[in-house]
């Protein structure tokens, strides 16, 4: 039968207290640690000369009282000094007083006074000056203010603007002591902790902002750690197990426990090759298949502290290996685009094209800035390509796609045992993947202020260190940053780096939306759609040439991906919009002399031009594959496009969703 017996915790008072002081203190335990805990409370005067206090934890409101409670306790740890703190509305009404204000700080005695100055003062109330109250004072009138925990009655007559902040709380290091002192440590009363801690200010610094990151961090890290299709397995030195995942127990077709052994689990065979102090890796059967294991030492203070072992299976190792080439290609480490892809007419335009060739054979850092749908991305991949780094890399990240934690470990990478669950070797980051060629960083505005210092760190050094590393990495990159935000009005609201905009904006590019550049937009949209430009009626023309495009070439894309299927505009509003329904153009596509592509070719073809809308944000569906083939000369039926994409989706290289949802890669 379960013990189900209650902690029991005294409070330990100099003086008799008032039951309002002790039923706020009970109140508070019991926010955190609920049915769990009985309280009680003890007044040192009352106290026999050989008593001994019984309890599970002894919280004391002063440190005075650790000496004469030395020979009242069979267990000193137990005992916990007190320290109290107060509600986030009391510190705001605080800040109300005006700055250099005299207030007069009033409690029951002359210690409590004190220590409530002493209180406020951690708190950051350091703009006023403090003044504690003792009885007999006749002199108030420079006093401005009076601050008092639940004490107005012992306020002086005459002193109107009093800010009673009320009883004092329990500070959250002083319940993370009672956690710690009671084993009282579930995933029930660390919850009840946050939501607690929530309501009072802390009196040590970052306690409350690391316990519930540390405690979300612990969370996350064992649901990700659940869905790896590795098996986990951490013990002790003794090979005692603390940890392991789902995956685990897949493998070895038992149910697992904490803090049992090894033994319990793995046949003598097995465990006389991993328990091995020369084992490092090797290929094992386990219940009639193939496992890589792999052994990795945990050390604390220069010591053995435990091991960390991953069961991959061979099958799978096999599968991403014959996959690798097509997951690098399908992550964007080539650049497609050249300065020949860019179509413009605009003077402007030129002079924009003409900068950026000029700036491309550099290694100057550029920032390329306009509205969203300008082609922020085809301008870094043009620069690429003209550049002496044409032949290595091209990586490109979306700052804004991944969050914070996920992107510093993808951009720096990290190290064998930077957290559980990292890979053996640790990772190589898109930095390192980038070196002897370019990163493009798009929606660099939406980078965290964290990571901004790691990158502009990156850019004056030229060198990352890794997550969970020590050791400092060269490399060899050139950094093109995008972004659609106004970085400088982020500079005033702090909440992009001063700093890093001026090493970013070495050499800038501001791209012209397509409602400048209305001389343009006639040769992109006939390109886009594979028409001749004599083709389009002058409805059409006028059409394109009024519209205001807000979303610029990527609108444009799209207008000529409708107008190749409907033959029509009805896409964009215009004045005459009850008419263009029923007006249709006949478009006849360019003639192509390309010879006829092969079912290889085509394979190849399809999932690169899903794979780069896709990073666009555009769906794609059968239309837009044929518009955009013929845009590269390439013309097939829709009857052997099917045959193509069927293929495809029965060899699991792309996915057909119903509805809108229309085609996509497969990430592997």
């Amino acid at each position: 039968m379960l013990n189900t017996r209650k902690k029991r915790i005294v409070l330990v008072f100099n003086r008799r207290v008032s039951s309002t002081l002790f039923n706020n203190l009970s109140r508070d335990l019991k926010l955190v640690f609920q049915d769990d805990i009985e309280v009680s409370k003890i007044d040192l005067q009352a106290l026999k000369e050989d008593e001994i206090i019984d309890a599970d934890a002894i919280l004391l409101m002063r440190h005075s009282a650790v000496e004469i409670l030395k020979n009242h306790v069979r267990d000193p740890q137990k005992l916990i000094i007190v320290t109290r703190t107060i509600t986030e509305e009391m510190i705001f009404r605080i800040y109300d007083i005006p700055k250099g204000s005299r207030v007069l700080v009033v409690n029951d005695m002359p210690e409590t006074t004190a220590d409530t100055i002493v209180m406020l003062h951690r708190l950051g109330i350091n703009h006023l000056d403090l003044i504690p109250y003792e009885p007999g004072i006749t002199d108030l009138s420079e006093i401005n203010a009076v601050i008092t925990p639940g004490e107005a009655q012992r306020v002086p007559e005459g002193l109107s603007n009093i800010v009673d902040i009320g009883d004092r709380r329990l500070d959250i290091m002083t319940m993370l002591d009672v956690m710690t002192v009671l084993n009282l440590g579930t995933d029930r009363h660390k919850q009840a902790l946050i939501r607690y801690s929530d309501t009072t200010l802390e009196m040590h610094t970052g306690i409350k902002d690391r316990y519930k990151d540390s405690y979300i961090l612990n969370e996350v890290m064992k649901q990700i750690l659940d869905l790896q299709s590795t098996g986990l397995l951490v013990t002790d030195a003794e090979y005692q197990i603390n940890y392991y995942n789902v995956e685990m127990e897949r493998i070895i077709r038992k149910s697992m426990k904490s803090n049992s052994s090894m033994t319990n689990y793995f046949s003598p065979k097995i465990l006389s090759v991993i328990m091995s102090s020369s084992f490092n890796d090797d290929l094992l059967v386990i219940e009639g298949k193939q496992f890589v294991v792999t052994k990795t030492i945990l050390s604390a203070m220069d010591k053995t502290s435990g091991y960390f072992f991953s069961f991959e299976a061979a099958a799978q190792i096999r599968k991403s290996s014959s996959n690798l080439s097509h997951k690098l290609k399908n992550q964007g480490l080539t650049a497609r685009y050249t300065f020949n892809d860019i179509i413009y007419r605009n003077p402007d335009m030129e002079h924009l094209v003409s900068l950026a060739k000029k700036a491309a054979p550099s290694d100057y850092t550029i920032l390329i800035t306009g509205e969203t749908g300008t082609g922020k991305e085809m301008f870094a991949q043009a620069i690429h390509n003209a550049s002496n780094r044409k032949n290595g890399p091209f990586v490109a990240v979306n700052c804004a796609a991944l969050p914070e934690s996920l992107l510093e470990s993808e951009l720096f990478g990290y190290e064998e045992g930077a957290f559980t669950g990292a890979k053996r070797g640790g990772k190589i980051g898109l930095f390192e993947q980038a070196d002897g060629g370019t990163i493009f960083l798009d929606e660099i505005g939406d980078m965290s202020y964290s990571l901004q210092s790691r990158l502009l760190r990156v850019l004056q050094e030229h060198q990352v260190v890794r997550v969970g590393g020590n050791s400092v990495i060269n490399i060899d990159v050139r950094v093109l940053t995008a972004t659609n935000a106004n970085l400088k009005q982020m500079i005033q609201d702090r909440q992009f780096r001063e700093d890093l905009f001026f090493r970013l904006n070495v050499f800038p590019l501001q791209l012209i939306p397509l409602r400048k550049r209305s001389e343009d937009i006639l040769p992109m949209f006939c390109t886009f759609a594979g028409v001749h430009p004599d083709s389009v009626s002058d409805r059409i023309r006028s059409k394109l040439l009024t519209h205001n495009w807000p979303g610029n070439i990527r609108e444009l894309r799209n207008a000529a991906e409708y107008y190749l299927l409907m033959g029509t505009l009805e896409c964009l509003p215009d004045a005459d919009s009850s008419n263009i329904s029923s007006m249709t153009v006949s478009c006849k596509p360019v003639p192509s002399n390309k010879t006829p592509v092969s079912d290889e070719t085509l394979y190849e073809l399809i999932p690169s031009i899903i794979s780069r809308r896709n990073q666009c944000g555009q769906t794609t569906g059968r239309q837009s594959l044929i518009q955009e083939l013929r845009a590269s000369g390439i013309f097939v039926s829709e009857n052997r496009l099917e045959q193509a994409l069927k293929y495809l989706v029965d060899s699991k290289a792309i996915i057909r969703s119903r509805g809108r949802g229309g085609l996509s890669v497969i990430s592997v």
